[in-house]
């Protein structure tokens, strides 16, 4: 009789560890085991990818912007060989100077003919390279006219004319061809990311519904038990030692087992109570683990933050447009992390290089946070220029900032006070005519830099509306600045990143005074040299202070083209 009883309970104990073996533990392993692993693999693939790509189409794109440099030195040397020819000793410097750049030329078009990659773009490559070599041909031919007519060029100008600029737009535009299709298919892909992952969030989420309802079915009782037992433990933890005695088995089952478990385990308990020194060392060892896991987070951030570096940096100008369409110029852009808010713009208008656009945006908040920010920006100014080439808009800078102000409220839904994003941009938009020499400037919250005809610093005062952001208007008219010169104008357009930096001995920010008291000691020499005493000046300043903000800083020395005003005698 007794031992028909023992086995009874022997088989109740195996129905209860099966059931919750089927029901909790089998499905929550799957669930845990599959799911997590499963998508961040996926995530990690697509990332992968992503990178792959974007890196593949960038070296493309810098082999063009390549054949562009190399193009428009040669352009210049074209000109000095008309312009000082007349001297045997200039005539072959010049001339060597063009067979050589040529030569380069047609060296990286014939890397970009062997590159799939370029498939979409070989056609247009080949036509720019036939109508180079005609070009070059002809330029030997008005060589020869140019001695022939005893060093006068007006004959000599007549056969080449006008050739050269179409084949340095045709350049240009197979670039910015380049430019869209890496951001729309980088775009794209995010997109196709995104709707994946939600796919996949809602599937996991399923998942662990059902395991969480046979947990809640299945255990809920069993875990009223052990709480019980816990809580009891707890008191006895808690400077009621004198207090303990073995928690009372209540049933022969799992739980029981557990009981008689917890009893031998509240024993070693009061030992480990009475001994201060092993608690310590079972401390040591929590948070020694504690600190594993924030080391591997903190992988996982560095390794997303170098990603999205890569990604700030494909959709940023390239700092050799600055020489070749001003004077002399610098760029400082220093994000407080790997990626910030903080971005710019440099465009050339309606194919001609005399009419460019400069923007420098300060967008909302700093990092990872900020650069998203600046990819809606990106986005929109994209649109602009589209806009601007095909003459649909207005070249007007107050124009184009109200034109952000209501895409970004658009975009973000920024309709009341009520809206839940708080985003938008500070910034400074100049637009630059080189042949009328005159400037056009529109800024939201950010003042213009200039030196007038006595050689001071002064502010070009903006707009106090920023863009973007509930509180600003929706249709608020953006004014703007019209400024002329005869010869050449130094500019100046600085984000707060500068003005924000925090002194380490006095925590003192550097202000708009000492900014232009620094423009006016050394805005007379070379800007490479102001760029370096001015980033110079500013960490002298911060110290070992912690950097506040991101930084972007233009310098711009923009010369008036007598050439092409003086009737484009040679103009190619």
């Amino acid at each position: 009789m007794v031992s028909w009883k023992l086995k009874v309970l022997e088989m109740k104990k195996y129905d209860s560890i099966k059931k919750t073996s089927l029901k909790v533990i089998i499905p929550f392993s799957i669930v845990l085991f599959f799911s997590f692993p499963g998508l961040i693999y996926y995530v990690s693939g697509s990332f992968s990818s992503i990178k792959k790509n974007t890196a593949e189409i960038l070296v493309v794109k810098q082999r063009m912007e390549s054949i562009y440099i190399d193009y428009s030195k040669q352009a210049k040397n074209r000109k000095n060989l008309f312009i000082r020819g007349f001297r045997k000793k200039d005539l072959d410097k010049y001339s060597k100077k063009i067979e050589k750049s040529s030569a380069q030329i047609y060296k990286e078009m014939d890397i970009l003919f062997k590159d799939p990659l370029f498939d979409k773009y070989t056609s247009a490559l080949h036509k720019i390279k036939k109508s180079h070599i005609f070009l070059i041909q002809k330029y030997y031919e008005s060589i020869d006219v140019y001695v022939y007519d005893n060093f006068d060029y007006h004959n000599a100008d007549e056969l080449t004319r006008g050739h050269g600029k179409e084949i340095g737009q045709n350049i240009l535009d197979i670039i910015n061809l380049i430019q869209s299709d890496l951001t729309k298919k980088t775009e794209d892909k995010y997109s196709d990311l995104t709707n994946k992952l939600l796919y996949l969030s809602l599937i996991i989420l399923l998942g662990y519904s059902i395991v969480m309802y046979y947990i809640i079915r299945g255990i809920l009782n069993p875990l009223t038990r052990i709480t019980k037992l816990s809580s009891y433990l707890s008191y006895i933890n808690t400077n009621h030692l004198e207090d303990y005695k073995e928690y009372e088995k209540d049933k022969n089952d799992e739980i029981g087992d557990l009981i008689t478990t917890f009893n031998k385990f509240s024993n070693t308990i009061v030992d480990y109570n009475k001994n201060l020194q092993s608690k310590i060392l079972q401390r040591t060892a929590e948070l020694d683990y504690a600190n594993e896991q924030l080391l591997r987070i903190n992988k996982n951030l560095t390794d997303a933050m170098d990603y999205s570096s890569l990604l700030q940096d494909a959709i940023r100008p390239h700092k050799l447009l600055l020489s070749i369409l001003y004077e002399d110029g610098f760029l400082t852009w220093k994000p407080k992390s790997k990626v910030g808010g903080d971005i710019y713009f440099i465009d050339v208008l309606n194919k001609d290089e005399n009419k460019s656009l400069v923007m420098c945006i300060d967008c909302t908040g700093h990092s990872i946070s900020g650069a998203f920010v600046t990819m809606i920006v990106k986005s929109i100014q994209h649109e602009l220029i589209n806009k601007l080439n095909n003459k649909k808009m207005e070249i007007s800078p107050g124009k184009i900032l109200g034109y952000f102000n209501r895409r970004i409220k658009d975009i973000l839904q920024q309709y009341n006070n009520t809206s839940k994003s708080n985003a938008g941009f500070d910034g400074g938009i100049l637009y630059i005519d080189k042949r009328a020499g005159l400037l056009k400037y529109a800024g939201a919250m950010m003042n213009l830099i200039i030196l007038d005809e006595k050689n001071c610093a002064r502010w070009i005062t903006s707009n106090r509306y920023s863009v973007g952001y509930p509180s600003c208007k929706y249709d608020y008219e953006y004014e703007e600045t019209l400024i002329t010169f005869k010869k050449e104008i130094k500019v100046y357009l600085t984000t707060d990143g500068v003005v924000d930096t925090i002194s380490e001995k006095k925590e003192l920010r550097f202000g708009k005074k000492r900014l232009l008291n620094m423009i006016n000691k050394n805005h007379h020499k070379i800007f490479k040299e102001q760029k370096n005493i001015y980033t110079s000046i500013l960490d002298a300043y911060r110290g070992k202070y912690e950097v506040v903000d991101d930084i972007c800083f233009i310098g711009l020395k923009i010369k008036k083209n007598v050439l092409k005003e003086a009737g484009e005698k040679n103009n190619e």
